[in-house]
């Protein structure tokens, strides 16, 4: 077995920390509207009261080069989440190099969520997503 191994983030933990909200003017793409934030007494409707759920993973690889300087710790990525459960918009918030970012990247476009919710209805939700490369 291989010393260097990919982790991500515990499903429980990434859906708790790993995911935040931001209000934004932009819109993610022509079909959306701007993002909402999560419901709390602070923010009344609109607002997300479902954030999205995870229901595929796809754990990146080890780059080689990654391999090779025994690279580890963790890349945060900025993604969309699309009313489709799609990730779009993927942009590296905290990088690591050696090869280890595109690795992310790439095992971020194969996740899959349940979209995000306001009012019963899939809404955008803009999240930070944490994967963390270990070796042993």
């Amino acid at each position: 077995m291989s010393r260097f191994s990919m982790m991500v983030v515990s499903l429980p933990v990434l859906l708790v920390c790993g995911f935040s909200s931001a209000q934004d003017n932009a819109t993610a793409s022509p079909d959306t509207g701007p993002f909402l934030k999560l419901c709390s007494h602070g923010d009344p409707p609109p607002c997300i009261d479902k954030p999205p759920v995870v229901t595929r993973v796809q754990s990146p690889t080890y780059s080689k080069e990654g391999r090779e300087a025994e690279i580890q710790g963790t890349v945060v990525l900025e993604a969309v989440i699309g009313i489709d459960g799609l990730p779009s918009h993927i942009r590296v918030v905290r990088p690591l190099g050696h090869g280890l970012d595109e690795e992310a990247v790439k095992a971020l476009n194969k996740w899959k969520f349940k979209p995000a919710r306001s009012a019963g209805k899939p809404v955008p939700f803009k999240a930070n997503i944490e994967m963390t490369f270990r070796y042993h």
